[in-house]
């Protein structure tokens, strides 16, 4: 089997590429890749794969972590206004964020 190219006859000018041609747009990798790191749902604050454990905020619901230094298991997440979760790696008091 032979493979031939085939070339356009117009001028390179004219040429447009097929997204713009089509009007549609397309997501960059970056914008796919970040659309799909973010996490919801109860394990949005599990990074890694530490021991997880389960809170449970002031309005009920449950939520898990996998922070060594949490202490109280009754507390709201950081996204209901709750403390910052501290992760192993990126201590404060060691001078990393």
């Amino acid at each position: 089997m032979r493979l031939t190219w085939k070339t356009s006859a117009e001028p390179a000018s004219n040429v447009k590429p097929a997204a713009i041609a089509s009007g549609r747009s397309t997501l960059t990798s970056s914008a796919k890749n970040r659309r799909t790191s973010m996490r919801e749902g109860p394990a949005r604050f599990v990074h890694g794969t530490r021991p997880q454990h389960t809170h449970t905020d002031s309005d009920g619901e449950t939520w898990l972590c996998n922070s060594p230094y949490c202490i109280d298991m009754q507390t709201d997440p950081p996204d209901k206004g709750g403390p910052p979760i501290v992760y192993e790696g990126l201590e404060p008091w060691r001078g990393r964020q």
